[in-house]
């Protein structure tokens, strides 16, 4: 079983801070929601880089899962930060990663996970918000590239 991640420390730098929430969302999903990891930080191998934060499978629904790690006093939410030139590479990357699978499944969608994290320079734990099945691409958006 995954434990649940330490508090974040004083010091903890950027990537220190992405990765606990990257932790927190992934506890959730397996202990919370009953959900089971397919990949985590999933990258593109060639061409423009692209990253998924979390694949998950909820029954037959694949779901892809951007995490948004954000300090407490930003400016901008985590849900909120995710503009158009991030959702374009997500777009690409996932439609990448489908393209590789051997059978992609019918069905599938698009979470966001917001953990709002301590200001820089306190220590604490990490707050978690879910926004499950976010319209993150166009209305008319197809599959086929």
């Amino acid at each position: 079983m995954l434990p649940l991640p330490p508090p974040l420390q004083v010091d903890s730098s950027k990537q220190d801070r992405g990765e606990y929430g990257e932790r927190l969302a992934l506890y959730f999903f397996e202990h919370v929601k009953a959900m089971r990891l397919v990949e985590a930080n999933w990258k593109t191998r060639s061409g423009p880089r692209g990253e998924i934060d979390l694949i998950v499978r909820d029954a037959d629904i694949l779901v892809f899962v951007e995490v948004r790690a954000r300090s407490r006093d930003a400016l901008v939410s985590g849900a909120f930060s995710l503009n158009r030139k991030k959702r374009e590479v997500l777009e690409r990357t996932f439609k990448t990663y489908m393209r590789e699978l051997k059978k992609p499944p019918r069905h599938f969608r698009f979470d966001i996970v917001e953990v709002e994290l301590p200001a820089y320079g306190c220590e604490g734990v990490g707050t978690l918000f879910y926004y499950p099945n976010v319209l993150l691409f166009r209305k008319d958006y197809r599959l086929v590239s």
